[in-house]
């Protein structure tokens, strides 16, 4: 979008700041040279803090400042590759200790209900209950808004997760979240959503009521949806 807007002339006389080159585009040395380029053409100067250059939009570059930045964009982009590889190297080592059953496996922050011991993780009682009551309130038939409520409404501590601190309460995608994380069967699932182990974690809510709980939201997207908006009422539906 940035790039789009600086062609319209929107952006002239803006620096543009990143990291480095490779911050510019995944695409390899030419394409980060040709945006530096391009901006460059449409009146925004474009500063990199890692090597501290500064491509003016007001300077006639030579041949020879131009072959530096390719050369830069190119080393750049293959630090970035080696990064990633390694980085990607170190998650399928940790995955394939998981999926070998070593439960002691670091994963950074672990779900709010778990917390995390030289043998593995073990539940927190309290927080376990809690997220027993939210699926048994949930498949008694209570909605996702009104147990966002209840908790809130007695002051129930909200929980930390995920990188979120949400110790101020509890919010509907929360809670929704928990309602679908297989992680409460003990299940450890990576990104992409492939299970590498049945229990990575202590479970914490039983099959059954999980499986319920999926029933149940499966009723209740079938029945709510657009089909409200035709609806005299607008009450109704809700």
């Amino acid at each position: 979008q940035f790039e789009a807007e600086a062609r319209e002339g929107l952006h002239s006389g803006t620096v543009l700041c990143v990291e480095n080159i490779d911050r510019l585009s995944r695409q390899g040395a030419k394409a980060a040279a040709q945006l530096i380029w391009a901006l460059n053409e449409n009146g925004v100067d474009v500063a990199t803090w890692q090597d501290a250059t500064i491509y003016r939009s007001n300077s006639n570059s030579d041949m020879m400042e131009l072959f530096g930045l390719i050369v830069k964009a190119q080393l750049a982009h293959e630090e970035s590759v080696k990064k990633s590889e390694r980085v990607q190297a170190a998650v399928n080592k940790r995955y394939s200790r998981i999926a070998a059953g070593d439960r002691t496996v670091s994963i950074g922050r672990c779900p709010a209900w778990l917390e995390q011991s030289k043998y593995g993780y073990v539940l927190i009682p309290h927080r376990v209950a809690v997220l027993n009551e939210i699926y048994d309130l949930y498949i008694s038939g209570v909605g996702i808004y009104r147990i966002v409520t209840m908790l809130n409404d007695r002051k129930e501590p909200g929980w930390q997760d995920c990188g979120e601190d949400r110790s101020g309460g509890w919010y509907l995608p929360y809670v929704h979240r928990l309602l679908t994380y297989r992680a409460v069967l003990g299940e450890f699932v990576t990104l992409k959503g492939e299970v590498i182990s049945s229990d990575f974690y202590p479970q914490a809510v039983t099959t059954d009521k999980y499986l319920q709980a999926q029933a149940m939201r499966s009723t209740k997207q079938r029945s709510g949806g657009r089909d409200t908006n035709k609806m005299s009422n607008l009450l109704a539906g809700m």
